[in-house]
């Protein structure tokens, strides 16, 4: 079509789209700069925030529920103790013991790629329905440019809940292995 000019009903139709887009993107401008789409875009930023500081916490719960069984069982727990150690290592003294936590393993391996991007830098965007907002990984591109993976589900509230219910199961367990083996 390049070269070739518009006859005057479909330059007309043009205006006019243009003019709907236009009022469209003040609108939308409007919007954005209007208290209620201030208050929206802090929460955003508040709610990615709280997901982000989320990730380490309960990455680091469960490495120091893991300290507190290596203690507990009289074993150097040093700096670099992680439960990873447990999962990924059947001679482990505690693989029996976090293997037996329905679930675990999967999730904490899968939980810990999911935090491994976060401390690489990884952005998030939000997700909706506004009812069961998530969040969905943002990469930044060498040349600037925005890569929004929509190959993986959002990040939700149930999943949140899911890490509570596992960090749970896995203190349960480290207070058992302290009523089994109590301190002489």
């Amino acid at each position: 079509m390049a070269g070739r000019a518009l006859s005057g009903e479909q330059a007309a139709r043009l205006a006019v789209r243009l003019a709907e887009a236009e009022k469209f993107f003040e609108r939308s401008r409007r919007r954005e700069s209007s208290r209620a789409g201030t208050w929206e875009q802090d929460a955003g930023r508040q709610l990615t925030a709280a997901y982000k500081a989320y990730f380490f916490f309960i990455r680091a719960l469960q490495d120091a529920c893991y300290k507190q069984l290596l203690t507990l069982a009289k074993q150097p727990a040093g700096d670099q103790s992680s439960v990873m150690d447990a999962v990924n290592n059947s001679k482990n003294l505690f693989h029996a013991t976090v293997a037996g936590i329905l679930g675990y393993t999967d999730w904490i391996a899968d939980f810990r790629e999911k935090r491994n991007a976060v401390k690489r830098g990884a952005n998030f965007s939000l997700w909706g329905p506004q009812w069961d907002v998530g969040i969905g990984y943002v990469k930044t591109t060498a040349e600037g440019g925005i890569v929004v993976d929509v190959s993986q589900q959002a990040f939700r509230i149930g999943d949140l809940i899911q890490a509570f219910r596992q960090s749970k199961a896995l203190m349960e367990a480290v207070e058992g292995y302290a009523k089994e083996n109590p301190a002489p």
